[in-house]
């Protein structure tokens, strides 16, 4: 089994140096990629190591509030294109509004959250992608701005 983390550029360069630190796994592999700028295809093609005809698990944290929802749903079908049947996309997003201080903070590091997509939303929204999500709908507060969902790739 490989793991294959892809991550922004300078993100990635700084978990890269606490991972040699710790000593990295001969299956795991790091790309560096802003998939703002390159669709998520491309970017496993040229690597080389993604095999698109195996299950896998995709996980996308702490990324779908930084995305327009057109870009969220331009993210889900390039990702049922880079999967099969089986597979599952485990994923993070930001409750919308979610506070005043949290959206002037993100605003001020130049992240501001751009999704409009409530937890309660996302089944009918991820329909047309290829994916159907099969986890309960995050709702509990306790989690604060960051809710929690997993779909399935039909």
């Amino acid at each position: 089994m490989n793991f294959i983390e892809l991550d922004q550029p300078a993100t990635s360069a700084s978990k890269a140096k606490g991972i040699a630190l710790e000593g990295q796994p001969t299956n795991m592999f790091q790309i560096a990629a802003d998939l703002g700028e390159r669709p998520l295809s491309k970017v496993l093609s040229e690597d080389g190591r993604w095999n698109t005809s195996l299950a896998s698990v995709l996980v996308a944290e702490d990324r779908f509030q930084y995305l327009t929802d057109e870009e969220e749903r331009g993210l889900l079908l390039e990702a049922t294109g880079c999967s099969s049947p089986g597979s599952r996309l485990v994923f993070t997003h930001a409750v919308p509004g979610y506070g005043k201080w949290v959206t002037f903070l993100t605003g001020l590091v130049a992240e501001p959250w751009k999704s409009a997509v409530q937890s309660e939303q996302l089944p009918e929204y991820v329909e047309g992608t290829g994916w159907k999500i099969i986890s309960d709908v995050d709702t509990d507060a306790a989690h604060g701005a960051e809710r929690y969902a997993v779909a399935e790739r039909r």
